[in-house]
């Protein structure tokens, strides 16, 4: 039980700390598009394209270290709602960064940007309440009271809960977002990109509702 403890102390004070640094990135990130779509005459510029390049590279060391991170929580195993959102924030750097290598600063992009900050926020502050929540508990067990049956898990189930609604509402998010894409004519419903996002979308859907399953039949217990 001790090696348990101090494995996962371990392991949320390095997730903690890298999703920290993702989230400045990403901020970063976000206010570097927000100052490029600003003035729409120069996006055709050399210059504005050579600076949406550079963020973008920026984008892309977001999606790597979610992979990392990633990596992190899938070997613990006991986490599966933390997992899908780091998933979730992997996957929309990678389109992000995409959209960024073609100077495509508008709506959509930081629409997605602004979910991605949404969901580091969003874990770190999951991660900061199991960590208060294990120091209680060592300094319960110091005080003669029992430790709690099984193995401890990364986060407990009422966080993991908590992270797939917060997954849901912006799955709903975006839904609405394309919704009224195609209600405005900006999108056709037949393009591509939009056709890949919606598949995107349904694939994340499945992938919220198995990770609830997992955390109601107690698969990571």
């Amino acid at each position: 039980r001790q090696l348990r403890e101090e494995e996962v102390e371990r392991l949320l004070v390095q997730l903690e700390t890298r999703l920290r640094g993702m989230l400045r990135v990403q901020k970063a990130v976000l206010a570097a598009t927000e100052k490029i779509a600003s003035d729409e005459s120069r996006l055709a510029d050399r210059e504005t394209q050579i600076e949406a390049s550079r963020i973008s590279r920026d984008q892309t060391t977001v999606a790597n270290d979610a992979e990392r991170a990633l990596a992190m929580v899938r070997d613990d195993g006991s986490a599966v709602a933390i997992a899908e959102a780091i998933e979730q924030v992997r996957d929309d750097a990678r389109q992000v960064a995409a959209r960024l290598s073609r100077t495509d600063v508008g709506a959509t992009t930081q629409g997605i940007q602004r979910d991605i900050v949404t969901g580091l926020q969003e874990m770190l502050s999951a991660l900061e309440k199991a960590q208060r929540d294990q120091q209680a508990s060592e300094k319960g067990q110091s005080g003669g009271r029992p430790a709690e049956p099984g193995e401890q898990p990364l986060v407990d189930k009422l966080s993991e809960l908590k992270m797939i609604r917060s997954l849901q509402m912006r799955v709903n998010t975006r839904t609405k977002r394309f919704s009224k894409l195609l209600a405005d004519g900006k999108e056709r419903a037949e393009e591509p990109e939009l056709l890949d996002a919606l598949d995107r979308l349904s694939q994340r859907q499945e992938k919220i509702q198995q990770a609830t399953r997992d955390i109601v039949v107690g698969r990571t217990e």
